[in-house]
């Protein structure tokens, strides 16, 4: 699953994949195994399908490596529908399919939140993945959160984080901005991150230059982000940090998302830094003496 806030790329990074799929020419330094590929591209938004086409062949895409069929809302919430759709791909030689996105293989009345709307099609996507057709859907990303730049995992039901094999969310500082992070994380091997060049035409790694000027740029970003939480609890009042109420008011000085609970879910985060501890008799939230006042 590929995630990112809108307009991050993530539409444009999925043409640049589908295009060295077809063509088994390397992206981002890394080779395409026993390829060329055929791929079958799904965008289920109406719209978009005309654009997309004409984007693919902007990326010179091969039409006879490139199949954009009609997004069927029905097919994916029925397995064995879906599963003969895949069948026959696979007949023609399918290996991979690209689904943009996964909002719109949502019924009008589903919601991304419910897991049992949301059960449905991910059982229909992994019965394509069992015929042995790789699966690559794009979704939202979550609201942001801790990172300030946005959620770093799919926005919605869980079965969202708990299905892929494979995750990666794509992160743009800015809507102009030509410089995007990809973060790839899979269910045994730890994460990696690259940056890389992503624009309409464009997508290449930094050379070394950019590459050292991009990772001491992160390193001020996080010193920056660690100053400015380290000045709000300075600021903070005993009170403050030791209750739920008051630790939502420092979160939201901070800048972080709070859901209806999210005062108690914060608390939880900064218990678990050490920020606050709970009182073994009153059981209530209290402030360690290693950060007492003054």
């Amino acid at each position: 699953m590929l995630t990112g806030q809108p307009f991050s790329g993530k539409t444009w990074l999925c043409l640049h994949m589908i295009r060295s799929v077809t063509t088994a020419e390397p992206l981002l330094g890394r080779v395409v195994n026993d390829g060329p590929h055929l791929v079958v591209y799904i965008p289920t938004d109406g719209g978009a399908r005309s654009e997309d086409a004409r984007r693919a062949q902007l990326l010179q895409t091969p039409p006879r490596r490139l199949l954009i069929a009609d997004g069927d809302l029905s097919t994916w919430a029925d397995v064995s529908a879906a599963t003969e759709l895949a069948q026959t791909w696979r007949g023609l030689g399918v290996t991979c399919a690209v689904f943009d996105n996964l909002h719109s293989l949502l019924p009008a009345a589903a919601e991304v939140n419910s897991d049992a709307h949301m059960r449905p099609i991910a059982r229909g996507l992994q019965a394509v993945a069992d015929t042995g057709i790789a699966v690559l859907v794009v979704h939202h990303s979550a609201k942001p959160g801790l990172h300030g730049s946005g959620g770093k995992g799919a926005m919605g039901s869980q079965l969202l984080t708990a299905w892929p094999r494979r995750m990666l969310h794509l992160d743009r500082p800015r809507r102009d901005a030509p410089l995007v992070r990809l973060r790839v994380t899979n269910n045994n091997t730890p994460s990696e991150e690259l940056a890389f060049h992503l624009a309409a035409e464009i997508c290449k790694p930094l050379d070394a230059d950019e590459a050292r000027a991009e990772h001491s740029g992160r390193l001020r970003d996080l010193e920056r982000r660690a100053e400015q939480v380290r000045q709000t609890l300075v600021a903070a009042s005993f009170e403050e940090r030791g209750s739920i109420t008051g630790l939502g008011r420092v979160v939201h000085r901070l800048g972080l998302s709070v859901s209806p609970d999210g005062g108690r879910k914060k608390a939880e985060y900064w218990k678990r830094c050490n920020l606050l501890e709970v009182d073994p008799e009153t059981r209530a939230l209290r402030q360690p003496a290693s950060v007492a006042p003054g």
